[in-house]
C-alpha cells in the first residue's frame, strides 16, 4: 500500500466525486483547496490522527472571516461542511485500500443548527437592492420551493417536467427521499426566465462578489448560516 499524503489523494477523490454527482456545486473542490489541504495536505493519509482534527476545529472556530469591518467567526453549519468533505476523502482513501481505516470518525464535529425563522419583508428588499438578477431569481426560486442554494445550483433544465396538476421538479440523481417538488407560478417564471443558462442549468455556479453570500453580506444584514 502506497503511503499517499492527503494532497497525493485529492485528485482520486474529485475523480470520483465527478462521476458521482455531474452536477456538484464545487463546493467540496473549494473546501479541499482553501481549507483542507492547507491544514491536512503535507500529511500521509496514515499518520492523520484525532488530534489533527480536533487542531483543524479549534483553529476554523477561532478564525474570523469576512470584510476588515465586519469581521464574525465561521458559522457551525460551514464547519460541518467541512468537516464532511474531509470524512469523505478518508472514507474513499479506505475503500480504495490506501488507507487502513479513518481515525478521525471520532471527530466531534459541530451540527447544523437549522434556522426556521422566515425572512421578514424588509430583509428581502434589501436582499433585492444588493443581489445580482441572476442571485435575486435563485433567492425567489429558493421561496417558492424551500429548496438549500447548493440544491438550486444543480437545478437542470430536464430535470423539469409537466404533469397534469402542473409542473413538477424531479429530485437531483441519487436522491430518493424526495420524489418531486411542485413548481407554482412564481416559480416557473423565475427558472424559465430569460436569463442566460450554462449547459442547460438555471443558475451557473459562482463565486466572489456574485454569490449569494456576498451579496447577503452587502445587505449588513445578520450573518447566514
Amino acid at each position: 500500500m502506497k503511503n499517499l499524503t492527503f494532497s497525493e489523494f485529492i485528485p482520486t477523490y474529485l475523480h470520483y466525486l465527478r462521476e458521482k454527482r455531474p452536477n456538484n456545486d464545487g463546493r467540496n473542490e473549494t473546501i479541499l483547496t482553501q481549507h483542507l489541504i492547507p491544514h491536512f495536505g503535507a500529511l500521509r493519509l496514515s499518520a492523520i490522527k484525532l488530534q489533527d482534527g480536533l487542531v483543524y476545529l479549534q483553529n476554523r472556530r477561532a478564525a474570523r472571516i469576512g470584510p476588515e469591518d465586519k469581521k464574525r467567526t465561521v458559522a457551525d453549519g460551514t464547519i460541518e461542511r467541512e468537516c464532511a468533505t474531509l470524512m469523505a476523502v478518508l472514507n474513499l482513501a479506505v475503500d480504495m485500500d490506501w488507507l487502513d481505516k479513518n481515525r478521525l470518525k471520532r471527530l466531534p464535529v459541530p451540527e447544523y443548527k437549522k434556522r426556521e425563522r422566515v425572512a421578514e419583508g424588509w430583509e428581502l428588499i434589501k436582499l433585492r437592492e444588493a443581489a445580482s438578477p441572476i442571485v435575486w431569481n435563485l433567492v425567489m426560486a429558493a421561496l417558492q420551493t424551500g429548496l438549500r442554494e447548493n440544491k438550486l445550483i444543480e437545478i437542470h433544465e430536464e430535470w423539469l417536467m409537466q404533469r397534469g396538476d402542473g409542473w413538477w421538479m424531479a429530485p437531483s440523481p441519487g436522491q430518493t427521499r424526495i420524489k418531486g417538488v411542485p413548481l407554482n407560478g412564481l416559480a416557473c417564471d423565475t427558472l424559465q426566465g430569460d436569463m442566460p443558462r450554462i449547459g442547460g442549468r438555471f443558475f451557473g455556479q459562482w463565486k466572489d462578489g456574485n454569490s449569494f453570500k456576498h451579496s447577503w453580506i452587502r445587505t449588513d444584514l445578520p450573518p447566514e448560516n
